[in-house]
């Protein structure tokens, strides 16, 4: 059960947990329920499902990357899970970044959540960087068409609360 806000709450049955963990940045679990498939929680807060996550991905990815026009280079700042990469790895003249903070997410995705990434983790057209996303736009030199931040909610002392703030989107728009 999470409360979203004040006075609305959402709730899953938990038909099987498949694994949980917690370490001193995050805490995952995922679980099978009989209507979403499986469950993604990260930080006790249901981040995606696997039988609707596409409607998610499938808007995030692409509406950026056809709107834009001729994009040769995607940053995705969070998105471990990899359902977003594997988005914009259908366009088929697009490099991807994928930078994200914690190894522990792309290797629990890899595990438990292979149809959400598909492959896309090892494919010759994704490059994976784990660092802080904030440090990264702020340090790199490169230069991409598209940013997408694929990121849990902003936590008031949660770590991608950095995310909202101007400075990164300053740094975001420096890249």
């Amino acid at each position: 059960q999470e409360e979203i806000v004040d006075g609305w709450r959402q709730q899953m049955q938990i038909e099987d947990l498949l694994h949980e963990e917690k370490w001193e940045t995050h805490s995952l679990a995922v679980f099978n329920n009989q209507s979403l498939g499986r469950v993604l929680v990260i930080e006790d807060r249901i981040q995606l499902t696997s039988n609707d996550e596409f409607t998610y991905h499938e808007m995030f990815a692409h509406v950026p990357i056809i709107n834009f026009g001729d994009v040769k280079k995607v940053l995705i700042i969070g998105g471990g899970d990899g359902a977003t990469l594997r988005e914009v790895l259908k366009h088929k003249n697009v490099q991807a970044t994928l930078v994200d903070i914690d190894p522990k997410v792309i290797e629990f995705s890899k595990k438990f959540l292979p149809t959400l990434h598909d492959g896309s983790f090892d494919h010759e057209r994704s490059t994976i960087v784990i660092d802080d996303g904030t440090k990264f736009v702020k340090q790199t030199e490169e230069k991409f068409e598209v940013i997408i931040v694929d990121s849990t909610d902003p936590e008031e002392d949660g770590p991608s609360n950095v995310l909202y703030k101007s400075e990164f989107y300053a740094d975001c728009k420096k890249c």
